[in-house]
């Protein structure tokens, strides 16, 4: 018997603190904390390395960078890609990926010739859409 006026009470408290939760919207402790409730990223992006053959690796598998342009973290902030709009990669992986390349820069002898991209997804209703958005060629050794 005890059993049964636990769970009925633990059903009363959870409907009553999710029906507070929705009616209040927004203030603690009864939120739907609106900030990721309400809105859905329509891209994602990730600074890569696109190699000859096509595949694509992360910047840290690759030493001894020379690229043209010279990159900086604008640059890669407004490239724009083939559909015309910005890829917008997460900053601090961006600036993860400029800081491995300048701290590994040098004479890439050896070295293959690379394509340093934006990798994009375009988040349709029923499709992802995946485009590359070039920013430099430059040539590296791979690990």
């Amino acid at each position: 018997m005890r059993m049964r006026e636990t769970r009925a009470l633990s059903l009363v408290v959870f409907f009553a603190y999710a029906g507070a939760a929705l009616g209040v919207t927004n203030a603690f402790p009864l939120s739907t904390f609106p900030m990721y409730s309400e809105s859905a990223p329509t891209s994602g992006a990730r600074l890569v390395v696109k190699d000859s053959a096509g595949d694509y690796r992360e910047v840290s598998r690759y030493v001894g960078w020379a690229c043209e342009p010279e990159l900086n973290g604008e640059l890669v902030e407004m490239t724009r890609c083939p559909d015309g709009e910005i890829g917008m990669p997460a900053g601090y992986l961006t600036k993860e990926a400029l800081d491995h390349i300048r701290g590994h820069a040098g004479p890439a002898e050896g070295g293959e010739s690379l394509e340093l991209v934006i990798r994009t997804w375009r988040l349709g209703r029923s499709t992802v859409e995946g485009l590359d958005c070039p920013i430099a060629r430059c040539t590296a050794v791979r690990r």
